[in-house]
């Protein structure tokens, strides 16, 4: 079946810096590794849709060779292989998850384990934590949301109306499907738990 891609991350000059492949339905692009850093979305360029895995391997691997690899010293990518590797629609069998089932029960940390957890994790704060977005930044921000609609399931906020299912409310240019009617429910406030 054709449902592989292959893709290239690339920097902010438009240079690639990593070449990959990929299954359509899990979009494995996303994540290739801990060695690459992942890009915004309009930095991940798809090079070939629809193609087998035996020619997204092929295209990955002219790929690579076109533009060489930096530990290699012969290019600009930071791939650490020639491609076509990797576990392309592989899957765990019953008797292997069986084995992790059985050896995770009753598993428990010991105070020793749980003590050196807390150490390593000692004064690690989350990345956005405390931090606050400068006039400049919120400006961008501001200005990357003009023009667009309120929500992203109808594409005009003029014409869309409120619709709801008797638990939740919608905003929407057509009916959000079975069992929606027209109009806006007031909802109860929602309450936290103590």
């Amino acid at each position: 079946m054709n449902e592989y891609y292959t893709y290239a991350y690339l920097r902010e000059d438009g240079t690639p810096y990593y070449i990959g492949k990929g299954k359509c339905k899990t979009k494995r692009h996303l994540h290739p590794g801990h060695h690459t850093p992942i890009p915004p979305k309009e930095r991940i360029l798809i090079l070939k849709t629809n193609i087998s895995e035996e020619e997204s391997v092929k295209h990955e691997k002219y790929m690579i060779a076109v533009f060489g690899r930096k530990d290699l010293g012969t290019g600009i990518l930071r791939n650490l292989t020639n491609g076509g590797d990797g576990k392309s629609g592989w899957k765990m069998n019953e008797n292997t998850k069986e084995k992790i089932r059985r050896s995770n029960i009753g598993q428990k940390r010991t105070e020793e384990t749980k003590r050196k957890l807390s150490e390593v994790n000692k004064g690690n704060i989350p990345w956005i934590f405390g931090k606050k977005h400068t006039l400049e930044t919120k400006e961008k921000i501001r200005k990357a949301h003009l023009g667009k609609p309120f929500c992203g399931n109808h594409n005009n906020h003029k014409n869309s109306k409120w619709w709801n299912d008797g638990q939740i409310n919608k905003r929407m240019v057509e009916c959000p499907g079975d069992g929606w009617k027209p109009g806006r429910l007031k909802l109860k406030p929602y309450k936290r738990r103590k």
